[in-house]
């Protein structure tokens, strides 16, 4: 967190007069809409302003520039949304906090679950979810009802986001999945679709207590709620702050395989290394590291499958000990290097410090005796100069890996 001083000095006055601000004085870059947290309605307001639609003010464009190339553009809302998805842990201009995940995925049925206890709206949650390559829990069966009982109960929130909501052209509840709604589990009264200030009740949810207004109402119940979770005059129950989520992953046993007590999945989304990192952390797990010939037999199974020509590793240049190593901290004692490779070009103050490896020989000039699936060194997006038709971040795929 940085404290913005010269032009805001006479807005903190303010703000913490009215108590608008949480911590008076200090406010977050990427808080475009200065409310005390970083959210998806930061990412709508800047875009709002990028396209015309809104303007903001000095202080708030300030905020948006996360980036510091002093100003605002689309760039800041992608990195804004990159943080609030996880993908990045901190901005050109910030120190943030990696959202924390609460135990190791829970499997049933060939679904991954993972539990968030992170505060969020059902949209917000929603949107992580999906940018992890998943989606908010369904529930098809009592028995997968059990399973939620047992993540649930991990959290130290009262409140479960669920991935049900009310489809107005359908006049009628749908899964995110757009799995069958054939079974239920509703509590008394619910679904009531209440309305307020022109929203009404149309987002799924649970508790792990019964609800306060309900004379019958029991707990782990679904019930209907607006979208940001709150409703008036039970604010101490029903409140954003309370709610925790679950993301689920479908068919995961066609996606991922087993080797020696570990397993592995294969994903095709173009990153930067770290932002691959970061990805495979918030799923518990952790980029893929090779410790032998034969884990190397297993990249080549999964990048096969891929149509990617890049692979990100779990290796990188460790600045402190002048040397490279693995993510999980395992013993870097197995080499797969490339001709030449590591040489660790420095280009624009960078250093080539991450560990690839490719479908094709390196066809970079001077690499007359390159292998396809040797390790290289490459720069943290994966570019380089001159060779972008083949080094490009957009040709990247990783592999996360979740030991025994």
């Amino acid at each position: 967190m940085k404290k913005i001083t010269a032009f805001l000095s006479a807005l903190v006055l303010l703000t913490s007069m009215f108590s608008l601000c949480a911590s008076a004085g200090e406010y977050l870059y990427g808080d475009v809409d200065m409310n005390g947290k970083i959210d998806i309605l930061d990412v709508i307001t800047l875009n709002k302003a990028i396209l015309g639609k809104e303007s903001l003010s000095k202080e708030a464009s300030a905020l948006a520039d996360v980036d510091g190339d002093g100003m605002p553009t689309s760039t800041d809302a992608l990195q804004i949304m990159k943080y609030i998805v996880g993908l990045i842990t901190e901005f050109e201009n910030s120190a943030v906090i990696q959202p924390e995940i609460i135990q190791d995925a829970k499997i049933y049925n060939n679904h991954r679950y993972q539990l968030f206890d992170i505060g969020m709206t059902w949209t917000e949650a929603k949107a992580y979810c999906e940018n992890l390559g998943g989606h908010l829990m369904t529930i098809s069966s009592p028995e997968e009802t059990d399973t939620v009982l047992n993540i649930f109960s991990q959290s130290s929130k009262q409140l479960l986001w669920l991935g049900g909501y009310y489809d107005e052209e359908a006049s009628g509840w749908k899964w995110v999945d757009d799995s069958e709604f054939d079974y239920t589990n509703w509590d008394d009264y619910a679904p009531d679709r209440q309305t307020r200030n022109d929203q009404t009740e149309s987002y799924m949810m649970t508790y792990k207590k019964p609800n306060p207004n309900g004379s019958n109402s029991e707990a782990y119940k679904w019930n209907d709620i607006f979208e940001d979770g709150c409703f008036p005059g039970e604010e101490d129950f029903f409140s954003t702050e309370n709610y925790c989520f679950i993301c689920e992953w479908d068919d995961i046993e066609d996606s991922y395989i087993e080797y020696n007590t570990h397993r592995y999945q294969l994903f095709e989304q173009s990153m930067t290394w770290t932002e691959a990192k970061a990805y495979c952390e918030n799923l518990g797990g952790h980029l893929m590291t090779v410790s032998s010939a034969e884990e190397t037999d297993t990249v080549l199974e999964i990048f096969s499958k891929s149509q990617k020509l890049l692979l990100w590793l779990g290796g990188y240049y460790d600045e402190e000990t002048s040397g490279w190593k693995w993510v999980d901290d395992s013993e870097f004692d197995y080499t797969n290097w490339d001709d030449y490779a590591p040489d660790r070009q420095t280009r624009n103050d960078q250093t080539e410090a991450y560990m690839m490896t490719y479908k094709k020989p390196n066809p970079s000039s001077g690499i007359s005796h390159s292998e396809a699936y040797k390790w290289n060194d490459i720069f943290e997006n994966g570019c380089f100069p001159g060779e972008e038709d083949f080094f490009s971040t957009e040709n990247y795929c990783f592999i996360c890996e979740w030991d025994s």
